[in-house]
């Protein structure tokens, strides 16, 4: 029964070892005061409530473990939990947790397109998982065989424009092993190859461009000389007298020797080395005055970060078209943040399934009422949720 009048949600359940039902409650308006917006209930066969452990976020998936129960949150913790009102962190993924399934003394954990074996047990435990599964689409659906030697992974990408995603089976204990995306990678396999391309880093110099020059050029280019330019002292090889004298005389000059003569070269060469030098270390005052002011400003608002602000707009009351449903614009575009840097939206139906990544999404609603969550993701790792309620009558 619910707690209060102010609207809950049960965000997920199972049975622990001993036989308690375990639940995850969310209240979705301010929760009363002693309580948790968020809690995990031990309840008994006979419909007693014997413990309450709160969580920060909400609880995502839930199973049971042999000495507890293993919880999932959207902030992507997983932790052991046990009616000792003890919590140990398991392990945490970069995104919010769709389901947990108890592998052994393992867990598997689905996140986003992955699917991560962990392992936690005291004399195994690792930072990292023991292997994981990329699936095309995010990852639904997971379930084990009763021998737990086959594993069914299922999902789909949320995009209604892109072919149906398959189901994956796999031998979880099989030893892992890294898939090269442009050999054996079996989402990869069936694509096109274009056996002519060059390989990355070959540089293909056989295309003769002479046709884009001159008759002349070509005629120079042809008897392995460059340019010619009028012959001033000092300038060309004087061993054959063709450069000495300031004449006036045209001289040929060999491809890939200065035109200037060596010595001239030598000296133009170190007035413009000194130039770059010159330049660099100007450039190097100039990057380090701007690396100060910019550590300056850090250290002046280092602790004043901002989160961003998720609005995913006000609740409104629709109604049905002919067919008994109606196509709802759920628009976050109110969405901010101080510093503009929202890297990622992220838009939930009421069953926490994700239904776009955009500001803006429609969706095609029956009657009743429905709610959206939309999340933000500003480049500091920090997110900020907004809910919105849809009826439709």
């Amino acid at each position: 029964q619910p707690r209060n009048d102010k609207g809950e949600r049960i965000t997920a359940a199972c049975f622990d070892s001993t036989g308690h039902l375990v639940i995850a409650r969310e209240t979705l308006g301010l929760a009363a005061q002693g309580e948790d917006e968020v809690e995990v209930e031990w309840w008994t066969p006979l419909g007693e409530l014997v413990d309450i452990q709160g969580l920060d976020t909400r609880c995502t998936a839930l199973t049971s473990y042999s000495s507890g129960v293993l919880a999932g949150t959207f902030a992507g913790e997983v932790y052991l939990l046990d009616r000792a009102q003890e919590r140990v962190d398991v392990w945490k993924s970069e995104y919010a947790i769709n389901s947990l399934t108890h592998f052994g003394v393992d867990v598997l954990v689905a996140s986003w397109f992955h699917l991560y074996r962990i392992t936690f047990a005291t004399e195994n435990r690792t930072e990292e998982p023991t292997w994981q599964v990329e699936h095309p689409g995010i990852v639904d659906f997971v379930s084990l065989d009763k021998a737990q030697e086959v594993l069914c992974i299922g999902g789909e990408d949320r995009n209604d424009y892109t072919g149906e995603e398959p189901v994956l089976i796999l031998d979880p204990h099989s030893e892992p092993k890294w898939l090269d995306a442009e050999g054996d990678d079996p989402w990869v396999q069936d694509l096109p190859v274009d056996e002519t391309a060059s390989p990355v880093g070959e540089l293909d110099i056989s295309d003769d461009y002479s046709e884009l020059l001159t008759a002349e050029e070509q005629a120079q280019l042809a008897a392995g000389h460059g340019a010619r330019l009028p012959s001033q002292g000092g300038v060309g090889d004087s061993s054959d007298g063709g450069g000495s004298g300031g004449t006036g005389e045209e001289v040929d000059l060999p491809i890939a020797v200065s035109v200037l003569g060596e010595g001239v070269a030598d000296e133009l060469l170190s007035a413009l080395n000194t130039e770059l030098e010159d330049d660099e270390s100007a450039s190097v005052d100039e990057v380090t005055s701007h690396e100060d002011l910019m550590a300056g400003l850090v250290e002046e608002v280092g602790g004043h970060r901002i989160s961003p602000v998720a609005n995913s707009g006000d609740d409104r009351v629709v109604a049905t078209g002919e067919d008994g449903t109606a196509v709802v614009r759920l628009d976050g575009g109110d969405s901010y943040d101080p510093n503009e840097r929202i890297q990622r939206w992220l838009w939930k139906d009421g069953r926490g399934k994700v239904i776009g990544e955009v500001a803006k999404i429609r969706v095609r609603l029956s009657n009743g009422k429905h709610r959206f969550e939309l999340s933000v993701l500003d480049d500091d790792g920090v997110w900020t949720t907004d809910t919105t309620f849809i009826t439709v009558q």
